[in-house]
């Protein structure tokens, strides 16, 4: 489900907690609650905003609905994201504690198996931030050695070779619907795309200068 339609079916069930009763207000700041707990911190001030639109209350100068937001834990968490957020980055800063290696080069033989390691650690379990079984915080990608940093990269690529694949397949199709149909045109542009996969006996084509692969 995406951003918008999130905040959309919140917005729904908001307006039909407001039509039960005179609890209805608490009602709101239970949903409320539970949106933003424990997978939603990004999306509180925009589900607080929505929360006063149907309730009729003004938000604090700092966006905040008081009436469902006053004293919860949640709040805090929220506040601190929202300012990390907004705060410039500086020279050299990096985006997430397990960032100790960005391999940022596009062509870095470890890309794959580091972005999928970084990522599935980044994602909060039902307490918060990935903890280590003693309460450490997770060991970072430099730190969990060559074994485990293989078998990440081995995940990652087999997942982007099966990408490649999608994509060699829909780029033809594309070619084929807009009239190019010259065999040799398609095949090589497939094998272009294909030339990255991990398992290519033939080198990717070159880099055109200053490109980047997302």
């Amino acid at each position: 489900m995406s951003r918008d339609e999130l905040l959309a079916k919140f917005r729904v069930q908001v307006r039909e907690e407001m039509a039960h009763g005179h609890t209805h207000k608490a009602n709101v700041a239970i949903a409320l609650r539970h949106y933003v707990h424990p997978s939603g911190y990004d999306l509180a001030f925009d589900l607080m905003r929505i929360c006063a639109e149907e309730t009729g209350d003004v938000l604090t100068p700092d966006g905040v609905w008081e009436y469902g937001a006053r004293s919860e834990l949640w709040l805090p968490k929220a506040l601190q994201l929202r300012q990390q957020a907004s705060a410039p980055l500086l020279p050299g800063a990096v985006t997430s504690k397990h960032q100790e290696n960005p391999m940022s080069g596009p062509r870095d033989p470890k890309r794959a198996g580091f972005l999928g390691f970084t990522k599935y650690n980044d994602v909060p379990g039902p307490h918060g931030p990935w903890k280590t079984f003693d309460g450490r915080d997770v060991p970072g990608w430099d730190a969990v050695g060559p074994l485990t940093q293989a078998r990440w990269v081995a995940a990652g690529e087999a997942e982007r070779d099966v990408a490649f694949s999608i994509a060699g397949h829909a780029a033809v199709q594309a070619l084929e619907m807009a009239g190019i149909t010259d065999e040799e045109t398609l095949n090589r542009v497939q094998v272009a795309i294909l030339r990255h996969q991990s398992t290519s006996i033939s080198p990717p084509d070159p880099l055109p200068p200053g490109a980047v692969i997302g």
